[in-house]
Formats: structure tokens, C-alpha cells, sequence
């Protein structure tokens, strides 16, 4: 049985340190910011968000072990940036400036984030 491979996602409208929502699953309605982006997965490693758990066995410099978190992976479909203004997460545009530059605007408040 052959197992399918998700196309990676050509556009990523998101950048490292950008203030994120999450808006499904068990950290629903946090806000966290970008520390890592894994275009190839489709993932996005949020700050303080998905933390999983990991138990690290004695070594010589650490000889009763632990139990350590990390961040884990979240799916870009599962978050939207954080616009400050409209306090929540919301879709984004682009706009293009008179230089000829493209800025990432608020769709409903119409601010540059």
C-alpha cells in the first residue's frame, strides 16, 4: 500500500516572527509567534504552542534524566496572522505601494500588518 505525499504549498503568505492565531485544535484561540517554517511539510513551529513531551535517559552529565518539552509542528492551515488593530487573527491581501512594492494588508480593517 502505497502511502500519498501532500504537494508542498507554493505560497506562504506567512514569515518567521509574525504573531500567529491558531484557530483549530487543543490550543485553539492562542496567539504565538512563528519560530520555524517547513515549506516542504506544509508545518510551522509556533512559540508555545503544541508542546510535546519527551522523557531523556540518564547520561554521565545528566544521570537522573528528565522530561523535557518542545515545540511541536502545526499545520499552516490551522492558523491566521494576528492583525494588533482588529485584535484577532484574520485573512490577508496584498497591496501594492507606489514604489512598486507589495505590503500585506488586513482584509477588514485594510491596515498594513
Amino acid at each position: 500500500m502505497k502511502t500519498q505525499q501532500k504537494a508542498p504549498i507554493k505560497t506562504f503568505r506567512l514569515k518567521k516572527n509574525d504573531t500567529v492565531q491558531i484557530i483549530a485544535g487543543r490550543d485553539k484561540g492562542k496567539l504565538g509567534k512563528i519560530l520555524e517554517i517547513n515549506k516542504e511539510k506544509g508545518r510551522v513551529y509556533v512559540e508555545g504552542i503544541n508542546y510535546l513531551t519527551y522523557c531523556e535517559r540518564p547520561t554521565q552529565q545528566n544521570p537522573k534524566g528528565s522530561i523535557s518539552k518542545k515545540e511541536g509542528s502545526v499545520s499552516v492551515s490551522n492558523m491566521l496572522l494576528y492583525c494588533p488593530k482588529c485584535d484577532k487573527g484574520v485573512r490577508i491581501g496584498n497591496k501594492k505601494t507606489a514604489e512598486g512594492l507589495k505590503n500585506r494588508v488586513c482584509t477588514i480593517c485594510g491596515d498594513i500588518i
